[in-house]
């Protein structure tokens, strides 16, 4: 037997996912600000450290923020969408800083994993705008789906 869920059950969910992914990304953002800082600095082996924590906290995430996009509305993407898109753009600029480091820094592989995860996030964003936000307002898609519906049941 299914337990009964009602729609403020749903939309209490929903906030506390948002807001969990919220304050992920706001803590992944200040970690990859600070990172982008010290990036320069002549300490490659508490850099890979750092990175390679920060790579496995950005995998962590990606795997919290594809689990979230099924069920991710307009407003929650209100909350979160300006947060994920700082986040995304100071990864870029912790991966260009990352990208300037000597190769004698062994920073290659944490900095190739960096652009990994970047690509990753940044596609479940672009796939949240796409498929979640924009094509329910399409009106030729909402006349597809229309038809579809019709021919179903029919």
């Amino acid at each position: 037997m299914q337990p009964y869920i009602n729609s403020k059950t749903i939309t209490k969910n929903n906030m506390c996912q948002t807001a969990l992914i919220s304050n992920s990304i706001a803590r992944l953002s200040k970690r990859s600000f600070a990172h982008q800082l010290n990036a320069l600095q002549p300490m490659p082996t508490e850099d890979k450290r750092a990175l390679s924590r920060l790579n496995s906290d950005l995998d962590n995430f990606y795997e919290e923020l594809y689990e979230a996009y099924h069920t991710v509305t307009e407003e929650d993407y209100k909350v979160i969408g300006p947060y994920l898109r700082l986040l995304i753009r100071t990864l870029n600029d912790l991966y260009s800083a990352c990208k300037k480091m000597p190769a004698s820094s062994g920073m290659k592989p944490q900095t190739e994993r960096l652009a990994r995860n970047i690509s990753a996030i940044t596609e479940v964003n672009n796939d949240i705008v796409r498929y979640k936000i924009r094509l329910p307002k399409d009106p030729e898609m909402k006349k597809i789906m229309q038809r579809v519906s019709k021919a179903m049941h029919a």
